[in-house]
């Protein structure tokens, strides 16, 4: 394992504003989730009142602005919102998101992390702590190497192409069911 980072402190990411949103239940059984890759306003239009009805807390926060924002940069805004939650977060990452929680994994140890629809290139680093990996997307190539990489059998979707609709809950129930049994409540 990589500890020594001197990118990290010799040029530190630049400190942004973030926009964070949230649903919460009224108790506090499950860890809270933290779903990033695209706009607040595209999760918080239903996804987080849905995870909030199933007892999870849920929270997303905005991507960074910018036209020369990297994987570092988003990287970076997804563990310090993690690390600002009340306990330690699952981490779902949508899209250019799931390469954002990949790389996050190697910084943060999450309670768990899904990546839906992951990129290609994942990170060489190893992941921090003993986080389980849900693979969900369509069939191809980024999926497969995604799964050879964690060591895990991806969940192929239907209609993968739906999950640009937030109003598709069949992934989110999936994966709230497979967190249920995978993650131990408090």
């Amino acid at each position: 394992m990589r500890v020594l980072r001197q990118r990290d402190w010799s040029k530190p990411v630049k400190p942004v504003a973030r926009e964070v949103r949230s649903a919460l239940p009224g108790d506090d059984t499950y860890p809270p989730l933290l779903f990033v890759g695209r706009p607040a306003e595209f999760f918080a239009e239903h996804w987080l009142d849905r995870c909030a009805e199933r007892g999870w807390p849920a929270y997303t926060t905005t991507p960074r602005p910018g036209r020369f924002v990297g994987v570092r940069e988003h990287c970076h805004d997804v563990v310090q919102v993690a690390a600002s939650l009340p306990r330690q977060a699952v981490l779902i990452g949508h899209g250019p998101g799931a390469g954002w929680v990949a790389a996050a994994l190697t910084r943060y140890p999450a309670r768990a992390a899904v990546l839906i629809d992951p990129p290609g290139r994942l990170p060489d680093e190893d992941v921090v702590g003993p986080a389980q990996v849900l693979l969900v997307g369509g069939a191809g190539r980024s999926l497969t190497r995604a799964g050879e990489h964690y060591h895990v059998t991806p969940t192929l979707l239907s209609e993968p192409g739906r999950l640009t609709d937030p109003s598709w809950l069949y992934p989110l129930e999936g994966l709230l069911d497979w967190l249920g049994q995978t993650i131990k409540t408090r």
